[in-house]
């Protein structure tokens, strides 16, 4: 009996190893979905943790959001994604923000799986900048400090949504600078959009949707993982090594990368 059991165990273990790897045959064959080449600023490498014997390295994909408050790294509410987009997604939109049951109603409303594009240094980074060089302009004559945030800044932006990637893709055709990637997004009722000018009614409740959870960790294994050891990645801290990342997302929309090249 133990011995069928231990077969059993082996058999499964073979089974998972096969599936895995036709999945990633499957996702990597014909011509990719997107071919994005990303720096350090996108793809954070942040050093081993644990034994040496570890072999494995993480990316972590860093992104910004067309929003309002222009704080970089955080997933605050595209302006894009508002209500009429959030319909789209399949969110009950029906009840007005300025309602009185409206708090309760899109509580009550679950996050949606849908797709998401970003763009790669292209017109949405720029217009993100603009913005925030804007926002830096009025904190300086207000006597607050100079922000350099920027400066690190990923160039990674959110730009659209669809729950179909066919349709997306369609809409966003350039493939070495947008890439969709399956996300969640949830809805929220703002009730205080921003300061109050002249009246309450200048800035009434509003709905807006926020990119909750997105497959953000890209593992790599030898011996591309090596070249973080020789390139200037060291154990146990984030990495200061300038460095492009040559990464893929194929037919099934899951990312592997291609190539790493050291330098500025």
């Amino acid at each position: 009996m133990k011995n069928i059991s231990l077969a059993a165990a082996f058999a499964i273990v073979l089974l998972a190893n096969a599936f895995a790897l036709i999945h990633a045959a499957r996702n990597r064959s014909g011509t990719p979905d997107s071919e994005l080449s990303l720096t350090q600023r996108e793809l954070q490498y942040i050093g081993h943790h644990g034994d040496d014997e570890n072999s494995g390295v993480t990316l972590y994909l860093r992104w910004v959001t067309q929003s309002e408050n222009l704080i970089p790294f955080t997933t605050a509410a595209p302006k894009w994604l508002d209500r009429s987009k959030l319909r789209t997604l399949g969110f009950d939109c029906r009840v007005n923000p300025d309602a009185g049951d409206a708090v309760r109603f899109y509580q009550r409303q679950r996050p949606r799986r849908a797709f998401v594009a970003f763009e790669n240094d292209g017109a949405a980074w720029q217009n993100f900048v603009d913005a925030y060089q804007d926002e830096v302009a009025r904190r300086q004559q207000r006597g607050l400090p100079r922000d350099d945030t920027l400066r690190n800044s990923t160039h990674l932006v959110a730009i659209d949504a669809d729950l179909d990637a066919r349709s997306l893709r369609n809409r966003h055709a350039d493939r070495s600078r947008v890439m969709i990637v399956p996300a969640v997004i949830a809805i929220a009722l703002n009730t205080y959009p921003g300061p109050v000018s002249g009246s309450a009614s200048a800035n009434p409740p509003r709905l807006e949707g926020r990119i909750e959870q997105l497959p953000s960790e890209i593992h790599l294994s030898r011996p591309l993982s090596d070249l973080f050891q020789g390139g200037g990645g060291r154990h146990n801290e984030i990495t200061t090594s300038s460095y492009t990342v040559r990464l893929r997302y194929g037919k099934l929309l899951e990312p592997w990368v291609e190539d790493i090249k050291f330098g500025p």
